[in-house]
């Protein structure tokens, strides 16, 4: 018999030795692993009104739970998984039932926020939240859901993905690791946000996602949004390089329900895994852990790491393999394992290097065998040929220079001939805000301009759905910011007159392109018009010349053109004639103030008309003045 169908057949028998006993058979409790502050409050099975809530107590179908300021709950599931009812919440368990390893779990929120750390559903298996007219269903991922201060509803996801159907908005939408969604209007927004997942993150920008004055300016509240986004994380990451944590990893598989993790962190610092925290001394400290010795199958284990008795942010990650058999003086038990395995810690960061290295084993029985690693469309070449003693590892260079940084899985192919096809995923946190990840810079190209409709068009390209900050300053004045994640050919209308205009976009990790032009709008003038000095019709007595001399003599016209702003950009050209002959003419470079003057020359005894005439860059029509002298 080959170990393929003994392993098959064994762990069959074993599913129904478990089976046989129906406390294993099926499971409908969990419990309150914590319960922390003056108002956490627990009304079991819905009936006889809220109680203290307290550690240890039994948490079945139908319990309700309240909590108000500085208080929360922690719920410990059987499988493994974890609810945080947050401070100011009100939620139920509408649902709790564990059977045969399948579970059927529901979370009903009224009001504010449940954080969720759930372990990877097998087939068959349900998990869902529903706030209000919102209905969330997921298989294995952690995050917060619940409500604004609005009642709108919001969910947030620090990794797995999360399927949402929104009956108010008649809306279905997904939302992935990463990335957090909320409604503007009728309108869902998913952001991708570095502090996605956290509850507090999600207080802090309440603010403007219920702002009225941002409810119809989407770009304005994205741009407040990813502000605090980074401002959160600046806070968050120092937070953990204090608390300096470092986690021993547990074995690829494990054989007891039961695990303590071993934690070394600063002194001072508190640390916990669902459990009531614990304080470091800066040695290394043990923490329990526990799922249900029914629920075979990949587990996650998330460290916690806390600010005070409520507040708490991520600090670590350690995954592993419950392989289900307690007695590990079987020889054939004991060599349970998976075919394939992800050693590398989910999600990978990827920064600085821009690249990922994924490492794990398979196993080396396998006949026929092929290894291959699956980013996006890219499929690496077999490793088997490159990997000894059951181990692979594969590099990954990642870069919007290679077009897959909007790839945020990796799968591992395992195929054989006694284990068939296996395969593993390994999540990925593609920082968009590193230099080695972003590295093409965004462009921008002015088309055409007009200057009479006083519209100028332009292209920006290269964006590869980054998010990219586009301004237009005048004159050194910069304009609102507009966030754009596409290539666009748009148009702006240009302020009146002649202006310094820069066009710039810059992406989130600082690459940037500027274009500097000076541009000119004239709209239509309606007060514009000429003035000169002195009457239209002015009459001069002068006297007759002395006997040979000469009837003329010479006098200044002066006169002004009127705008706004007296700024003689407006004008193209001013033109003077004489009794119906040109006498001068101003060319637009040429013009440099709205005031003119020009000798002029006069005869005794005639009459001279002057007429002045002004284009103005508009194209309307011309401004025109008169001036008579009559000479007497």
């Amino acid at each position: 018999m080959s170990f393929s169908r003994y392993f098959k057949l064994v762990a069959i028998a074993t599913a129904l030795m478990i089976g046989y006993s129906p406390a294993a058979k099926k499971i409908s409790s969990g419990k309150i692993r914590n319960a922390s502050g003056p108002q956490a409050l627990h009304e079991p099975k819905g009936k006889g009104g809220y109680i203290p809530a307290e550690t240890g107590s039994k948490v079945t179908k139908k319990d309700r739970f309240k909590t108000g300021d500085e208080s929360l709950i922690i719920i410990g599931l059987p499988d493994g998984s974890s609810l945080t009812i947050n401070e100011r919440t009100e939620a139920e368990m509408a649902e709790l039932l564990n059977e045969d390893g399948i579970n059927h779990n529901q979370v009903n929120i009224m009001n504010g926020k449940v954080n969720f750390d759930v372990q990877k559903q097998a087939k068959g298996s349900d998990f869902k939240f529903k706030t209000g007219t919102a209905t969330a269903a997921i298989r294995g991922t952690a995050g917060t859901i619940g409500f604004t201060s609005l009642m709108k509803p919001i969910a947030s996801l620090r990794n797995g993905s999360l399927d949402i159907h929104d009956s108010s908005l008649n809306t279905k939408y997904n939302v992935k690791g990463g990335q957090t969604a909320f409604s503007i209007g009728n309108e869902v927004v998913v952001l991708d946000l570095q502090s996605s997942g956290d509850a507090k993150f999600l207080d802090e920008i309440d603010k403007y996602i219920t702002d009225p004055a941002l409810a119809n300016d989407k770009d304005a509240l994205i741009k407040l949004v990813m502000k605090a986004d980074s401002s959160y994380q600046d806070r968050k990451n120092q937070l953990k390089q204090n608390a300096n944590c470092t986690i021993t990893p547990l074995p690829d598989t494990v054989y007891t329900a039961k695990q303590k993790v071993k934690v070394q962190c600063s002194k001072g610092t508190m640390v916990g895994i669902h459990d009531k925290p614990v304080i470091s001394n800066g040695d290394i400290v043990e923490l329990d852990v526990e799922w249900a010795s029914s629920l075979i199958g990949a587990k996650k284990i998330a460290l916690q790491c806390y600010v005070d008795s409520i507040s708490y942010f991520p600090c670590g990650e350690l995954t592993t393999y419950y392989a289900g058999a307690d007695d590990k003086e079987s020889g054939d038990l004991a060599n349970m394992h998976k075919p394939l395995t992800i050693t590398t810690n989910s999600p990978a960061k990827v920064c600085d290097p821009a690249s990922v290295t994924v490492e794990g084993t398979f196993d080396t029985s396998g006949t026929n065998a092929t290894l291959y690693v699956i980013h996006g469309n890219k499929k690496s070449e077999d490793l088997i040929p490159y990997s000894a003693n059951g181990k692979f590892s594969y590099t990954i260079q990642i870069s919007d220079e290679k077009g897959n940084w909007n790839e945020d899985k990796v799968t591992v192919e395992y195929n054989s001939t006694e284990f068939e096809t296996e395969t593993a995923v390994l999540d990925l946190d593609i920082d968009k805000t590193c230099k080695g990840v972003n590295r093409i810079r965004p462009t921008i190209e002015l088309q055409n301009y007009d200057s009479l409709s006083c519209n100028i068009f332009f292209t920006l390209d290269n964006l590869d759905q980054d998010y990219n900050y586009f301004t237009i300053s005048t004159d050194n004045i910069s304009g609102i910011e507009s966030v754009v994640t596409k290539k666009i050919t748009a148009s702006r209308e240009l302020e009146k007159g002649r202006h310094n205009y820069v066009f710039k976009v810059a992406d989130l990790a600082g690459n940037s392109s500027q274009v500097s032009k000076t541009l000119g709008c004239y709209k239509t003038i309606s007060d514009a018009y000429i003035r000169i000095d002195g009457k239209p019709v002015e009459r001069l007595r002068v006297p007759p010349p002395p006997r040979n001399y000469s009837n003329k003599f010479h006098k200044e016209l002066r006169f002004s053109v009127k705008l706004p702003g007296s700024n003689p950009v407006y004008i193209k050209s001013v033109k003077v004639t004489q009794n119906g002959k040109h006498l001068k003419t101003w060319n637009e470079n040429e013009v440099s103030d709205i005031d003119f003057s020009l000798p002029v020359e006069l005869t005794r005894g005639e009459d001279a008309e002057f007429v002045i005439t002004v284009k103005l860059k508009s194209d309307q029509d011309e401004l025109t003045a008169k001036k008579i002298y009559q000479v007497r």
